[in-house]
C-alpha cells in the first residue's frame, strides 16, 4: 500500500465535544435571543436535530447541571423544537438566595461551579468574566481564584492569581466525562509534515459540510478523583495529549470533522457500565478501552454492534477472537513468538545458536527459548546450550571459535541483572573473531529500555531484539513529536519506559481517526496497515470475530549506536 504526506495547517482548531472543552465557541449563552416569560427576560435556545444534552452544553459553554436546573423537562433528554430557557436577569445572588458583596474583587471556585454560573452569581456577563481571567480560557477548577473586576490603583498587587499548569490538558471529573482542554487556536503542530506515513492514497476526502463528525469516545483510568496524581494517572494523560495531538495535526480542512469524549473509568466497573449508558455513546463510532478485562468484556457487551473497539493496553485479552468491531493493536502472546522465531530463523542462517543460563537465575524467557529449540530440533539444525555460576567467566566460551562457524547467543532470561553477568564474557568472544559479525547476540523488548553503558554493549554485539514497539533512538520523526508536545502542554514526554505513551497516544490517534476516515473508501473496511512513530500496525481478520495486529518488529542496534529496525 502507498501512503502519502499531508502538510499541517498553518493553525488548526481541535473538533471536540467534551463537557467543557474550551475551543474557540461560536456561541455562547449571552449571544442567544431573550423573550419576556412570566414577566422576566430569559435567553432561549431551540432544540436542533441531532442535538444532546451534552452537545447543547459544549455548544454554549455551559455545563449539563446549568441546562437541567433551568429547564426540569430535560429530566428525560431533549427532542428537536424543543426550547430551553435561561435567566437573563442581572441580580447577584449566590447559589443559595443570598445577594452577595457586588464590591468583591475575587472569587474562590467551588467543586461543581461553572464560568456561566458564576457569571450569573455576581450579575456579570460571561464573556467579561472570562475577560478577567485568561486562565480559565482552559476551565477552572476548585481552588481557582478569579477576579472580577479589574485591578484599580492601590489595589494590593498581590492578590493570588491562577497560574498556568506545566500542560495545557486538564481534567476536572463531571458525572464521569472529564473534561479536557487546549488552547483556544491550538496550533500544537509547528513542524512542517505528519510524522508517519499514515493516509492511506485512496483515502476519499469528504467535505465536513458532507457528514456528520466522527464520535469517539476514550475511556481511561485517569483516577480524577485521587488527591495526588499516581504514576498511572500521568501515563494515561500522556497517552491523551499525545491522542490530541494526532486529532490536531489530522483536523485539515475537507476532512471529515471529529468529536472525541474523554471519560474517566476511575478503574471501576460500574463507573464503565454507567458511562457506556450515557444516550451519547449510542452513536459512538469508536471506543479506546482501559485496560482492565473485566471492563472491557462490559465496553464490548454494552457498546453499538457497528462501534469499533480499540483495545491498545489489555495485550492478553483474547475478545476479538468472537466478537466483530473488536480491534486488538498488540500482537499476541503466542504469534508474537511464532514471528520472533520466524525472524531469527530468518536472520542467522549458519551460525550457530548458543542458549545462555546462570544455575539458580532467573527464567523468565524459557518459554521463548524452548519453543525455538523446538523449532531449531524440528529444521535439523545443531545448538549449544552453556550453564554458568554467578558471572560468566571467559573459560566457559572458551571452545567456541567465532572464526570456524558464526554464532548467535540467546539468554534465558531479558531481565537487567542477568544481562550484566554474561555480556562481558561475550564481549571477549567477539574480541576473538576476525570478523566481528561472526558474534551476535540476541534478546528481548526489556533491552529497549537499557541507556548508557548497556545501550552501548547491546550495540556492540549487533543484538537483535523482538518487540511490538520500535525504540525511538535516531528518530527525526519522534524528535519533531517530541519537540511539538513540549511546545504544545509545557512538558516533555515522560519516555522512561516502553512504549512512551505519549507517542503511543500520537500512533493511536493517527491510526483511529485516518482509519474510521478511510472506511469510507473501503466499502466500511478499515485500513489494514499504518506505519508510526513506535507503532507498526498490519491488521488480520478472525472469521466470525475483529482483527488483531499481527506485525512485530525486529531491532538491530548497530556499533556506534545506529537502529535498523523491519517489521515482520
Amino acid at each position: 500500500m502507498k501512503f502519502s504526506k499531508i502538510l499541517r495547517p498553518a493553525a488548526v482548531m481541535l473538533a471536540s465535544a467534551l463537557l467543557t472543552a474550551t475551543s474557540v465557541r461560536a456561541l455562547t449563552v449571552n449571544d442567544l435571543p431573550t423573550r419576556r416569560v412570566n414577566g422576566k427576560v430569559v435567553y432561549y435556545y431551540d432544540v436542533q436535530p441531532g442535538d444532546n444534552l451534552y452537545g447543547i452544553a459544549e455548544k454554549l459553554g455551559i455545563s449539563v447541571n446549568d441546562i437541567r436546573q433551568n429547564n426540569p423537562s430535560v429530566a428525560d433528554g431533549v427532542k428537536p423544537r424543543m426550547r430551553l430557557f435561561f435567566p437573563a436577569e442581572t441580580e447577584s445572588k449566590d447559589p443559595a438566595g443570598d445577594y452577595v458583596d457586588s464590591g468583591a474583587v475575587t472569587h474562590v471556585v467551588k467543586k461543581g461551579e461553572s464560568i456561566y454560573g458564576i457569571a450569573r452569581q455576581y450579575g456579570m456577563k460571561m464573556e467579561d468574566l472570562m475577560a478577567l481571567n485568561s486562565s480559565a480560557a482552559g476551565g477552572i477548577r476548585p481552588g481557582m481564584r478569579l477576579r472580577l473586576k479589574e485591578q484599580e490603583v492601590g489595589e494590593d498587587e498581590s492578590v493570588p492569581v491562577e497560574k498556568e499548569e506545566d500542560s495545557v490538558v486538564r481534567m476536572e471529573k463531571a458525572d464521569s466525562i472529564v473534561a479536557s482542554y487546549a488552547p483556544d487556536d491550538l496550533n500544537v503542530a509547528a513542524s512542517e509534515e505528519v510524522y508517519a506515513d499514515s493516509v492511506a492514497a485512496d483515502t476519499v476526502l469528504v467535505s465536513a459540510e458532507d457528514r456528520e463528525p466522527l464520535q469517539l469516545a476514550v475511556i481511561l483510568p485517569f483516577l480524577l478523583e485521587e488527591e495526588n496524581m499516581g504514576r498511572q494517572t500521568q501515563l494515561y494523560t500522556e497517552f491523551y495529549k499525545g491522542f490530541l495531538l494526532a486529532a490536531d495535526t489530522l483536523n485539515l480542512p475537507g476532512r471529515r470533522p471529529v468529536n472525541i469524549r474523554v471519560y474517566d473509568s476511575s478503574a471501576n466497573n460500574d463507573t464503565v457500565r454507567a458511562i457506556m449508558t450515557r444516550p451519547e455513546m449510542a452513536d459512538v463510532d469508536l471506543i479506546i478501552a482501559p485496560d482492565n478485562q473485566t471492563q472491557l468484556n462490559s465496553i464490548s457487551a454494552i457498546a453499538p454492534q457497528d462501534a469499533l473497539i480499540v483495545n491498545v493496553f489489555a495485550v492478553r485479552d483474547t475478545s476479538y477472537m468472537t466478537r466483530p468491531g473488536m480491534i486488538q493493536t498488540n500482537i499476541p502472546h503466542d504469534r508474537m513468538y511464532e514471528r520472533a522465531i520466524e525472524g531469527f530463523i530468518d536472520s542467522y542462517p549458519g551460525y550457530t545458536p548458543v542458549f545462555l543460563s546462570r544455575k539458580g537465575g532467573r527464567q523468565d524467557k524459557e518459554e521463548f527459548t524452548t519453543a525455538l529449540k523446538q523449532r531449531l530440533n524440528a529444521d535439523g539444525r545443531y545448538f549449544r546450550e552453556v550453564e554458568f555460576d554467578g558471572y560468566m567467566p571467559d573459560a566457559d566460551l572458551e571452545d567456541l571459535d567465532p572464526n570456524v562457524t558464526p554464532l548467535v547467543f540467546i539468554p534465558v532470561s531479558g531481565n537487567r541483572d542477568e544481562f550484566s553477568r554474561f555480556i562481558h564474557a561475550l564481549k571477549t568472544v567477539k574480541e576473538r573473531a576476525a570478523d566481528a559479525s561472526a558474534v551476535q547476540l540476541f534478546g528481548y523488548p526489556e533491552w529497549a529500555t537499557f541507556r548508557g553503558e548497556q545501550f552501548d554493549q547491546i550495540c556492540a554485539l549487533e543484538t537483535t531484539i523482538y518487540s511490538r514497539y520500535c525504540p525511538l533512538e535516531g528518530s527525526d520523526e519522534s524528535r519533531r513529536l517530541h519537540e511539538d508536545f513540549t511546545r504544545a502542554f509545557g512538558n516533555e514526554i515522560l519516555d522512561k519506559q516502553m512504549p512512551v505513551l505519549g507517542v503511543l497516544g500520537y500512533d493511536t490517534g493517527i491510526m483511529v481517526i485516518e482509519g474510521l476516515r478511510s472506511m469510507e473508501a473501503r466499502d466500511g473496511d478499515i485500513t489494514r496497515e499504518f506505519s508510526g512513530i513506535q507503532s507498526g500496525i498490519r491488521l488480520r481478520e478472525v472469521p466470525g470475530g475483529g482483527m488483531f495486529n499481527d506485525a512485530l518488529f525486529l531491532i538491530k542496534y548497530m556499533p556506534g549506536g545506529s537502529i535498523e529496525k523491519t517489521l515482520k
